[in-house]
């Protein structure tokens, strides 16, 4: 049986345990890069739409241990990001996953070592996003991990 999942809309404080978000003018937040051998690497991606029309659902979640992540949506109606920290004993906690609405215009940043799911484009159509992190060539950059399944309701 999956978790189900109702969308929040985002706002800093609910966000604040897993990233920062930049809305206006004058809002900032600094990339983190905890490796000194870890070079910044800025790439355009695309993000696909839901996988179904009243829901979407995942099985994998990624983290970044040494680096924050960072998206600057370029073609995006709005994005989904659906985010749980980690377990004590390591890994994610899927039983205390979020999952937050974020408008087009808003960038996000997920803090290192935060889990989450790959960025979904909401709207109906793939979104375009440039994104910035960290990497030094060794597995530490990202670790992806199978999780039970989550529904995710995208009903109004």
């Amino acid at each position: 049986m999956a978790l189900e999942l109702t969308v929040e809309p985002v706002d800093r404080a609910g966000f604040a345990p897993f990233g920062t978000l930049v809305f206006e003018p004058g809002d900032a937040t600094a990339p983190r890069n905890d490796r000194h051998a870890a070079l910044s690497a800025l790439e355009v991606l695309s993000a696909p739409p839901p996988s179904g029309t009243s829901s979407h659902r995942i099985d994998l979640m990624e983290r970044h241990a040494f680096s924050s992540q960072t998206f600057f949506p370029l073609e995006v109606a709005s994005y989904l990001v659906v985010v749980c920290p980690a377990k004590p004993e390591g890994g994610p906690d899927v039983a205390r996953s979020r999952a937050f609405e974020v408008p087009g215009d808003v960038v996000m940043q997920y803090h290192p070592d935060v889990w989450h799911a790959g960025i979904t484009a909401l709207g109906g159509q793939p979104g375009r996003f440039a994104m910035l992190i960290h990497r030094d060539g060794t597995d530490a950059d990202c670790e992806f991990v199978p999780v039970p399944p989550i529904e995710i309701s995208l009903a109004p």
